[in-house]
């Protein structure tokens, strides 16, 4: 039995057909040791600092008793390795692509296109929420006896349209101004 059968698969557990993937023992030690330990290690410190982050002592040994779980019941070789060597060439990529295109788009820039973007969205919903305005304060003026606005709620109100009770009153008049000047603010951004 050579080192790297010891190694690789009697303490690690990995399997001889994940081995053939790397034929020389370089390739064995970066991507079936290193590179799967580093991902692991991360992993288990920020498992430790999730189980006990305000013990030290503790966290050290919880992190010790993980690996050791993890090499002996053989999922480093059967499931880690597999994983952490997808995942790192899937991130390599990802952040390779990412630096391309930051290269045409400035970072800078993210936040300008995150505030156009919101611009965007409030201009696409403004419409809907004015309609939705006008139908409530056309059901507040229907209430109060405005006529016509069941046939055609996009009617432009004259005094004629108003129930004469109204005109009696001063704190009327006063209340119901504001909602027939916001009522054409609203149909003329709607082009009525």
């Amino acid at each position: 039995m050579d080192l790297s059968t010891l190694i690789f698969v009697e303490i690690f557990k990995i399997s001889p057909e994940l081995m053939a993937k790397y034929t020389t023992l370089g390739d064995q030690l970066i991507y079936l040791l290193l590179v799967p330990h580093i991902v692991l290690f991360m992993f288990l410190l920020a498992f430790g600092n999730w189980i006990f982050a305000e013990h030290a002592g503790i966290k050290k040994l919880a992190m010790i008793a993980a690996y050791i779980v993890l090499v002996y019941s053989g999922m480093y070789g059967t499931m880690i390795v597999p994983v952490v060597n997808a995942w790192f060439m899937l991130t390599l990529i990802g952040a390779f692509i990412l630096f391309i295109i930051t290269r045409f788009f400035s970072p800078t820039k993210y936040s300008q296109l995150a505030a156009l973007g919101l611009q965007l969205g409030k201009k696409l919903r403004e419409p809907k929420d004015m309609e939705e305005q006008l139908e409530r304060i056309n059901a507040v003026l229907t209430s109060i006896g405005v006529k016509g606005l069941d046939k055609n709620p996009y009617k432009h109100i004259t005094a004629k349209d108003l129930p004469k009770e109204i005109f009696h009153s001063k704190d009327a008049i006063v209340a119901i101004l504001p909602l027939l000047e916001k009522r054409e603010e609203i149909l003329k951004k709607l082009g009525y």
